[in-house]
């Protein structure tokens, strides 16, 4: 009930649908200028009530042109609003602002309402999903799909329209966007050097129709993706959009996970009344009633999976009610004990993403992921490390050592890294799957699309030089302003070690060296060829490693009752200096 929702969510409610109806207003002007049928909005403002037109017309776009995901969604905002002066100059407004929007074409610029959506929502961390910075996604998206790494024919349309690629967590489709960026380049740098003609139209369709794929629990959010891919080219004719909006909920007789409902099969529900309505997928006669959604065999799977953690109290799904909270938490650990999911919810949904995108990605099919940065060193997450060990070859972790930007996603200081990695077909050869692993180590986070292709540009022109033969390092910038640094490691030698930090521990590339000989017991010095031997004992074999916060939270609770269990809580970096530290809580009690 709208009455049971707090002031705070109320405002965040009224500001998704704003932002939708706007978006919808602002593609309505758009494909008025190449479809006849469309009324601009100035015809629509121009009537004594807009809202009635604005629901029949959309109505009319449903059923006689395409765009359901984005229509949709805006025409059921509509339904619910009374016909009242004020919402009517709301209406207005909205209108005036999409025009406004319109008529300065930069502010259409890359996924746009994506950052608008994100701004409004920077307050609360919805589903523990945050928004990954256009920069990185560049970054990521060109690594990942660079394009002698792959035996597509980029300059052939039957070949790409084969190509697969999906999110599974797509929110307002920025990695999409920039998958989609990234093939159409190689499209046209293809056909560009066999002379042949290129047709922005005929690429842009293959994308939209067959190459991409979308799934998030948020409406809203794959309403925000469809307009952003419709938007790369509104003169594109397309029959089909393939973005999902997954059920995430509990009740009495079912519970649906979202895109974790994959791990069960590769046909998942829509969902029931009280889920929500499903996205049904566009066609030139509108839209197709559909109750599944599909996921099929990848080439190439990128996220930026929701990261919540079940320690600390278990914030595993923390934005459903308590009752319904526990019920899905209870479905997943069922999930991934019988399914034998190598994943550990310690870690968190992202663990579990991974895994499930295994499940799905083709003999040399890619994974491109913005994770925290434990996945190199977590303990929790040491089994995204045997899988990754087990199917796959790293090829890129990028991190940044940016003391302003630890991370890639927004509205968050999490670290992160951006990982690469291709899965290894059956028979191939050692010295394949033995390649070097690239590590970057960002100095300053670029900021831009064009600093993001100059670092990338830069570290597929040249060979890093490997930690343990090579000297120095690859240094990556813009222009003449260095911005970070790149070293190699064999691919047998990284993965055989627990932790997989080294390639990316320091910015300066010999701190990583010194770093290397000292697990092998020898000191390095720069400008020194000899090595000395020094010895050294792991810190596991002079002390124990405490337990996860997660035992603590099962085990204790807080009490100010003195009792044989005085502890030391939190980890406030600007009081925790030392290593020595005394009790700063009167007392824990079991539980």
């Amino acid at each position: 009930m709208i009455s049971a929702l707090k002031p705070e969510e109320k405002i965040a409610i009224s500001r998704i649908s704003s932002l939708v109806l706007i978006n919808a207003l602002t593609f309505q002007e758009i494909l008025s200028q190449h479809e006849t049928r469309v009324l601009s909005l100035s015809q629509v403002v121009a009537e004594t009530y807009p809202i009635e037109i604005l629901r029949d017309h959309w109505q009319f776009i449903l059923s006689q042109i395409n765009y359901y995901p984005i229509f949709h969604l805006a025409r059921e905002v509509l339904l619910n609003l009374s016909a009242s002066p004020e919402i009517t100059r709301g209406i207005r407004d909205l209108a005036e602002a999409a025009q406004r929007i319109v008529a300065n074409r930069a502010a259409l610029r890359h996924d746009l309402m994506g950052r608008v959506y994100h701004r409004l929502l920077a307050d609360r961390k919805f589903l523990a999903t945050y928004y990954t910075g256009i920069p990185a996604a560049v970054m990521l998206l060109k690594l990942a799909l660079r394009p002698d790494a792959w035996a597509t024919e980029w300059d052939n349309l039957d070949q790409l329209r084969a190509f697969r690629i999906a999110d599974l967590a797509c929110g307002t489709g920025t990695l999409l966007m920039a998958a989609a960026d990234t093939v159409t380049d190689n499209y046209i740098a293809s056909r560009a050097s066999k002379g042949q003609a290129i047709s922005i139209p005929d690429i842009h369709a293959a994308l939209a129709e067959d190459i991409l794929y979308g799934y998030d629990v948020l409406a809203s959010a794959v309403h925000l993706t469809a307009s952003t891919l419709a938007l790369r080219a509104p003169d594109a004719v397309f029959k089909g959009m393939n973005l999902f909006s997954l059920p995430l909920g509990a009740d009495a007789y079912s519970c649906h996970l979202g895109s974790i409902e994959f791990l069960r099969s590769k046909d998942t529900s829509l969902g029931l009344p009280g889920f929500g309505a499903p996205i049904a997928q566009v066609n030139s006669h509108g839209a197709d009633s559909a109750t599944m959604a599909s996921l099929p065999e990848l080439d190439l799977c990128v996220m930026n999976p929701p990261f919540t953690r079940s320690v600390g109290g278990n914030l595993l799904f923390v934005s459903s009610p308590k009752k319904e909270r526990e019920q899905l938490q209870k479905e997943l650990k069922k999930l991934v004990r019988n399914g034998n999911v190598p994943a550990s919810i310690t870690a968190g949904l992202g663990s579990v993403f991974v895994a499930i995108a295994d499940r799905y990605i083709k003999p040399d099919g890619r994974i491109a992921l913005v994770l925290p940065k434990a996945v190199l060193s977590g303990v929790a997450w040491d089994r995204t490390r045997e899988l990754l060990r087990r199917n796959y070859r790293v090829e890129y972790i990028v991190a940044s050592h940016d003391p302003l930007r630890w991370n890639f996603s927004e509205s968050t200081d999490l670290s992160e890294v951006l990982l690469v990695a291709r899965k290894v077909a059956n028979g191939e050869p050692e010295q394949e799957q033995s390649s070097p692993v690239v590590g970057v180590n960002l100095w300053r986070n670029p900021t831009t699309s064009f600093d993001a292709l100059a670092v990338v540009s830069r570290v597929l022109q040249a060979a890093p030089p490997d930690i343990a033969k090579g000297q120095g390092a690859l240094e990556v910038g813009v222009g003449k302003q260095k911005t970070g640094e790149a070293v190699s490691i064999p691919w047998d030698t990284l993965k055989d070690q627990y932790l997989w930090l080294l390639p990316c521990a320091f910015a300066q590339s010999d701190l990583i060296r010194a770093a290397y000989y000292l697990m092998q017991h020898r000191l390095w010095i720069p400008g020194q060829k000899s090595l000395t031997p020094i010895p050294l004992s792991p810190l596991g074999e002079l002390a124990d490693l405490g337990p996860d916060r997660r035992d603590i939270h099962d085990a204790f609770k807080e009490t100010e009752t003195r009792t044989a269990f005085p502890a030391l809580w939190g980890h406030r970096a600007d009081s925790v200096y030392t290593m020595a530290q005394k009790p700063n809580r009167p007392a824990f009690a079991s539980s």
